[in-house]
């Protein structure tokens, strides 16, 4: 965004952060009553519109702690078209769960997941209908305020960190930096795997965490194997393999540098982010396909592999098979092993064992 487009766009701002501003003392001041639950509840969230990776960190933390504890996961359900609390389960469609949840479901078919934009009442109704379940987790809470979190995660990306950023419009902060006060524990996410410990250091200087806060280091990490929508098939990456990157996710970058490293790009279809797919979009991209002579294999996200196969007798017809690349986040250098404590040790504390 042009500087001069920034000036244009300040009083917006203002106006935007006042207002979050306000709603934010309120609660500070327990102006505003805050929700507080008897089992752990721990929230992943950003200051900023999207793209952190809220997704793949909610797995990491079902993967964490699911051996050891009852967990049940808790979204709104962005982008679904119902209202009010619901159980995702494998039949669940997209426009009934929203995508990432459903997504993490079919990830993770054990555990519980559940939608309701009403994050109070939602946890109270998982509560009382799985009384065994004693660690929930809030994908993107961090401005839902009414619920108080015993452990609050903050996300920020390494190339979008939002000490550098701006609030809505002139930026993409939903509210004021200051607002990461509130984390326990802060991870810049999407870094280089190789980041430097001196890139590290003058990092955690810029951003200045408060007594007790922790920062961490996470970076994206792609599947050699690619897998069929259905699941029975697996592929290589290689540069034997011609490739359709097709996304619709907040930064698809990332995901479209990695395609066209490990493989013969031919051809990118970006859609906004939770687009989603109509059968109109897929007859597109069959007939640009068929026009451009493409033969290729297109490659999609997990996100958007949960939409896709609801469309799956169109899907059928694409000259080019469809397959999906899985995702995994991790910790830089031994970080791994220090955020796992850090979690552990907050759970041991709360439970007081």
């Amino acid at each position: 965004m042009s500087q001069l487009l920034r000036l244009l766009l300040f009083p917006f701002a203002i106006i935007y952060g006042s207002a979050i501003g306000l709603r934010n003392l309120l609660y500070d001041l327990r102006v505003i009553k805050q929700h507080s639950s008897p089992c752990v509840v721990i929230s992943v969230g950003n200051l900023t519109t999207g793209g952190t990776g809220k997704t793949p960190h909610i797995h990491y933390l079902i993967k964490l702690l699911q051996k050891k504890y009852n967990l049940a996961v808790l979204s709104r359900g962005y982008g679904r078209k119902t209202k009010r609390y619901q159980e995702v389960n494998l039949e669940s469609i997209p426009d009934a769960t929203g995508d990432e949840s459903l997504q993490t479901k079919i990830r993770y078919p054990d555990a519980h997941v559940f939608v309701d934009e009403n994050r109070a009442k939602g946890i109270q109704r998982i509560l009382n209908d799985h009384d065994n379940v004693n660690v929930i987790l809030l994908d993107d809470a961090f401005q839902h305020r009414k619920v108080k979190p015993s452990l609050s995660i903050l996300l920020t990306a390494y190339d979008e960190l939002f000490t550098e950023d701006y609030i809505l419009p002139m930026g993409n902060l939903r509210e004021s930096r200051t607002g990461y006060k509130r984390a326990d524990i802060i991870v810049v996410t999407k870094c280089p795997p190789a980041i430097s410990f001196k890139r590290r250091e003058e990092i955690i200087n810029q951003i200045k965490p408060q007594k007790g806060q922790q920062v961490f280091f996470s970076f994206i990490q792609y599947a050699d194997d690619l897998i069929s929508l259905d699941g029975k098939e697996k592929k290589v990456l290689s540069s034997k393999v011609r490739s359709i990157a097709l996304s619709a996710i907040a930064r698809p970058d990332y995901f479209e540098k990695y395609i066209s490293e490990k493989t013969d790009p031919l051809k990118v279809f970006r859609f906004k982010d939770h687009h989603h797919f109509t059968e109109d979009d897929l007859k597109k991209i069959a007939l640009e396909i068929k026009k451009l002579e493409l033969e290729g294999i297109i490659i999609c996200t997990e996100k958007d592999a949960v939409k896709l196969r609801s469309h799956q007798e169109l899907i059928d017809k694409l000259r080019s098979s469809i397959f999906v690349l899985p995702i995994e986040m991790q910790f830089v250098n031994s970080d791994n092993n220090s955020f796992d404590s850090a979690i552990f040790t907050f759970l041991k504390e709360f439970n007081h064992e």
